[in-house]
């Protein structure tokens, strides 16, 4: 619901700031796993953390690498169960004496690491986006050797869950840009496969491919198509993700990266600067809610401005108030023929 700071109900503001749509003046409940508003907000601000961590490592004479991490799945595979093996497998990597020591010799100082989510014809996907942070320049051979050994590990332990990696897609390292590309890492909020802090934090902006769906796009499938087998994949999701974290810094890490540390909470709540594209009245928003369109409301905003968003609303009968900024980079001096107003 709507929800104005004096607690009387008001009206919905949905935002575009560097490409990224959100909205205000509604509830929150801070979920980045289950609430595609809330994730929308929280992800894409733990997004542009991950980047101003990296880069002031970068410009600071250090490097980083990310590693991503997949198991073999096959449809039927419980997902809380193959959450469990890549959870597992990873912890494994720095446990012992061996990592201390590998730690010392590669100047390694903590890792970055998100779970992302999608399902297709094999089944659940999860897989784990790393990224390792050194103190400079890793010795070539001391890396050759970490990245075997992890290889290795990864392929034990996911072997002794029942979910054996493939040898070469298992395990794939890609060096991060260098200082020069910092800048880079920050200003472009939502190129994702570019922006370092969207490849790990944005799993919810990533389509999918040949089938594969991310959870959200369950529910707008579920929708268009009447397919009630999307309720019970929905309902495995939220109980695999119960109480787990769907981001993870290493301990001390962000303050030795200069990053704040805030809370999903305080992410969530957060009211955001940038163009307001447009405002929707408390019985547009219910209808919004109704229809399970928060989340297609925002990648309409991202992909085609106010217009689209009024496309969007018109198909189902929901009226959207115009309000546009100057600097709105998808305001038009007319917008829309026929825009609609609440």
């Amino acid at each position: 619901m709507a929800q104005g700071r004096d607690g009387k109900v008001d009206r919905v503001k949905i935002h575009l700031r560097d490409g990224v749509a959100y909205t205000s003046g509604v509830c929150v409940c801070a979920n980045g796993w289950l609430c595609p508003v809330c994730s929308a907000k929280i992800r894409a601000k733990r997004a542009n953390e991950i980047a101003v961590g990296v880069a002031s490592l970068i410009m600071s004479g250090g490097s980083a690498w990310m590693v991503t991490f997949t198991v073999r799945h096959a449809k039927g595979h419980a997902l809380a169960e193959l959450l469990d093996a890549l959870n597992d497998a990873f912890r494994r990597l720095g446990n012992g004496k061996i990592a201390v020591r590998e730690k010392k010799l590669t100047g390694k100082i903590g890792t970055i690491n998100s779970r992302e989510i999608t399902y297709g014809k094999n089944g659940w996907h999860p897989h784990l986006h790393v990224i390792v942070c050194f103190d400079g320049e890793p010795d070539v051979q001391q890396l050759t050797y970490m990245m075997a050994r992890w290889q290795r590990l990864w392929m034990e332990w996911t072997k002794k869950h029942g979910f054996p990696a493939n040898k070469t897609h298992g395990v794939k390292w890609d060096k991060v840009m260098t200082a020069e590309g910092a800048g880079e890492y920050i200003a472009k909020a939502q190129d994702s496969g570019r922006h370092i802090g969207n490849e790990v934090a944005r799993g919810d902006l990533k389509k999918g491919k040949l089938g594969s769906l991310t959870p959200f796009e369950m529910i707008e499938y579920l929708m268009l198509t009447g397919d009630a087998a999307v309720v019970d994949l929905w309902l495995e999701y939220e109980k695999a993700t119960k109480g787990k974290s769907w981001l993870r810094w290493s301990p001390k890490l962000k303050a030795r990266l200069g990053v704040e540390e805030k809370t999903e909470e305080e992410l969530a709540a957060e009211e955001v600067a940038g163009g307001e594209v447009a405002e929707l009245a408390e019985a547009s928003w219910k209808m919004v809610v109704a229809h399970g369109l928060e989340a297609r409301v925002l990648e309409a905003v991202e992909r085609g401005g106010f217009p689209a968003l009024v496309k969007l609303l018109t198909a189902h009968q929901i009226w959207a108030v115009k309000k546009l900024q100057p600097d709105d980079p998808s305001a038009t001096p007319d917008g829309p023929s026929g825009s609609n107003v609440a």
